[in-house]
């Protein structure tokens, strides 16, 4: 009977000792959902206050985008009007002129275009053999009405079209003080102007010339009339 009792006892017991593991385990299975939850709130709350950081300082930098850009556009347009003040409008000759027979030039014989009237100046090309090795380009300009002093700073740029769609420029600055022709006396070398540039004898010149600089002219006065009859 004794032996029965104890191995009651001992059922019991271990019964009550599973029901405690059950017990133990259940509450830590709590506990762990428990804090999962809580941990997931917690991560949930950052989320949610790192996506408002990131909107605002979006925002922020939008605004901050568009104001620069403003402040950009503001500041090159202020400099635009400082800078178009006091700009001279570009005055510009284009010269064009077709040279004939020019594969029986004689050296130091002078060919040129016809005079052309541009801001009250004569201009013309000329062209010649120089030395039986090279072909001269120069430009002359001659004031209408000039003073007794007079300068002219041009930048000259002459093309020369050939064959073949070949062509060649040249550029050059010169100041002009009198009427005679400056240029290059070696603009291209005869036997490869001969070769690349003549079409049938003939050879087609572009020059446009700009005018830099001018002095000793007198500058045209605007005049203002009153009119007592005007509204």
């Amino acid at each position: 009977m004794a032996s029965n009792e104890e191995g009651k006892i001992m059922l019991e017991n271990l019964q009550a000792v599973e029901k405690l593991k059950i017990a133990v385990v259940e509450e830590l299975k709590a506990d762990n959902e428990k804090t999962f939850d809580e941990m997931s709130d917690r991560i949930r709350s950052m989320e949610e206050s790192i996506s408002k950081l990131l909107k605002l300082n979006k925002g922020a930098q939008k605004s901050k985008d568009v104001s620069e850009k403003n402040d950009s556009t503001v500041q090159t347009n202020s400099s635009f009007f400082q800078n178009t003040t006091n700009v001279v409008p570009e005055k510009s000759v284009l010269l064009k002129h077709v040279f004939n027979n020019v594969d029986w030039y004689q050296n130091d014989v002078i060919h040129s275009s016809e005079w052309e009237d541009h801001f009250n100046v004569n201009w013309r090309m000329l062209t010649l053999r120089r030395n039986k090795q090279y072909l001269g380009f120069f430009i002359c300009c001659d004031p209408i009405a000039p003073p007794e002093k007079w300068s002219i700073e041009l930048k000259v740029e002459c093309k020369v079209d050939g064959r073949n769609q070949n062509c060649v420029i040249r550029a050059w600055e010169r100041c002009h003080k009198t009427n005679e022709a400056q240029g290059i006396s070696m603009f291209l070398e005869w036997e490869e102007m001969k070769h690349w540039y003549l079409v049938d004898g003939n050879l087609s010149v572009e020059t446009k010339v700009t005018i830099i600089e001018t002095s000793g002219f007198k500058k045209e006065k605007i005049r203002h009339v009153r009119c007592s009859n005007c509204n």
